[in-house]
Order: C-alpha cells, then sequence, then structure tokens
C-alpha cells in the first residue's frame, strides 16, 4: 500500500544504522 511504502522510507531514515545503500536503493524504485 501506500501508507505502507511511506512508513517504510520514514522507518529507514529513522534508523540510519539499519537503513543499508542497497536495501534504501530498493526502496526508492
Amino acid at each position: 500500500s501506500e501508507d505502507g511504502a511511506m512508513i517504510d522510507c520514514v522507518d529507514i531514515y529513522s534508523q540510519p544504522a539499519f537503513g543499508h545503500p542497497s536495501l534504501i536503493n530498493h526502496t526508492i524504485q
């Protein structure tokens, strides 16, 4: 869902230690 995608993005930025580059790029795409 759109809300879920937004939550995932926020979670990654809130937890940079767990936001690996590959995971961030995959989420943005």
